[in-house]
């Protein structure tokens, strides 16, 4: 997920050339790139709306390494795209500023985003509209303290390491704070990277630390460390979505359809498939299957109930206007925008 979620995997991309030989080592068709998806001019026919809101071209489909958003291959290579009729290029892009240009520029159709990012994303002017929920983490991320902090309220005037720059770990720790009448204030923060703030509280440096796996089962592991709070207790708060452009949508609404319904097919394949999806997303990332098996405790994929859901009950609302609300007090946004120019909820709940 997107410049400030680098969401993990046990294995970490080492250059984007060495993922390039590694996918395509695998036999993945996936196009890695650390810049704007690489493509050619669209000829007339393939920008041309068809008469029944139809895109003619190739819908690219960008997204970071990310368990959440193996679903995508599975509907690849399980043949679903291609059942329904609509043609994907699923492009691995690490950087989300990256992801944002291309974008902008027409050469993604599509972006995979966390949705606390996309309302950073839509206070800056850009036009990125969600469609579908993908994933929510289900104990991925979380908080860890010494073992005498046994309540949220045990957190003040404490140490905790975060990261302050924005995304899903400061997102999810002032999620908790609000749920515990509390706030930044109550603590003392000491700003780093979420994989160093676990690595801090593991080597006992601060009292506290929002971060993510495998650093909840190192702190739970050690002596004097426990996991006060994870994300399986407040599922749909840190959740990736699927955006279009809002022009992309109004010209094309029929292979949007299209794609949500492939995604849903593909989560319901996978439930039904288990060990053959894992073969497709191991293969679609260039990782071992055993490696991708060892995150999926941690996510929880979203098929159409849980849109239906996410979508109908105003969650998805809640969440980016929580967003919006906090990204303008921290200062990294500089004006509020209307959340609904960010959400399409008809293609889930028709």
């Amino acid at each position: 997920m997107e410049e400030f979620i680098m969401k993990k995997l046990v294995k970490s991309v080492l250059s984007v050339a060495m993922v390039g030989m590694m996918l395509a080592g695998c036999g993945s068709t996936a196009t890695p790139t650390s810049g704007a998806a690489e493509t050619k001019e669209p000829s007339a026919a393939e920008t041309a709306q068809a008469s029944e809101g139809e895109f003619d071209g190739t819908v690219k489909i960008a997204f970071s390494t990310w368990t959440g958003y193996a679903p995508f291959f599975v509907a690849r290579d399980a043949g679903i795209f291609e059942k329904n009729g609509v043609d994907v290029e699923l492009v691995i892009m690490e950087n989300g500023g990256d992801k944002k240009a291309a974008m902008a520029s027409g050469q993604l159709q599509a972006v995979a985003e966390t949705v606390d990012t996309n309302a950073m994303a839509i206070a800056a002017d850009l036009d990125h509209v969600q469609v579908l929920a993908l994933d929510t983490s289900d104990g991925g991320d979380g908080v860890v303290a010494k073992s005498e902090i046994k309540t949220f309220a045990d957190l003040k005037g404490k140490n905790v390491a975060l990261d302050t720059t924005g995304g899903a770990s400061i997102f999810y720790f002032n999620y908790l704070l609000k749920e515990n009448g509390m706030t930044m204030d109550d603590i003392i923060v000491q700003n780093m990277s979420s994989g160093d703030a676990g690595a801090a509280f593991v080597g006992g440096k601060v009292d506290a630390a929002v971060t993510w796996e495998p650093w909840l089962t190192n702190a739970k592991n050690t002596e004097f460390g426990n996991v006060l709070a994870d994300s399986s207790t407040a599922p749909g708060v840190i959740v990736d979505s699927l955006s279009f452009s809002s022009d992309f949508i109004a010209k094309y609404p029929a292979t949007v359809q299209k794609i949500v319904n492939s995604w849903n097919e593909a989560v319901d394949y996978y439930n039904a498939n288990h060990d053959e999806s894992v073969e497709m997303m191991a293969k679609g990332f260039g990782m071992d299957a055993a490696e991708i098996e060892s995150t999926l405790p941690t996510v929880k994929f979203y098929g159409k109930e849980d849109n239906q859901d996410y979508f109908k009950n105003g969650k998805i609302q809640e969440i980016s206007q929580m967003a919006m609300d906090l990204w303008f007090d921290m200062g990294l946004i500089d004006k509020k925008v209307d959340i609904a120019q960010c959400i399409d909820a008809s293609f889930v709940t028709e």
